[in-house]
């Protein structure tokens, strides 16, 4: 069987993760709403699916960093005050 190389597995978590990223922002400019965590769920899944446990690591930690990160054109309120 093929085995693949540690940078195939950890580049799938980064390539996985950055292609929901740029669909849920693409469905954004189109009016969709609420699509990036079924994509981001879908990356992680194909993640653990074909590079397995360690990689899967990489591609949560970039999908909560990428979730969190408020939409194109948005202004953040920094406090109360």
């Amino acid at each position: 069987m093929w085995k693949a190389s540690v940078v195939l597995k950890y580049g799938l978590a980064v390539i996985s993760v950055a292609i929901a990223l740029g669909l849920s922002l693409l469905g954004q400019s189109q009016t969709v709403e609420k699509l990036e965590f079924p994509l981001l769920l879908m990356a992680i899944a194909v993640t653990v699916w074909y590079a397995g446990t360690m990689p899967r690591v990489v591609a949560v930690a970039l999908s909560r960093v990428g979730f969190n990160q408020p939409p194109p054109g948005s202004v953040r309120k920094k406090g109360l005050s």
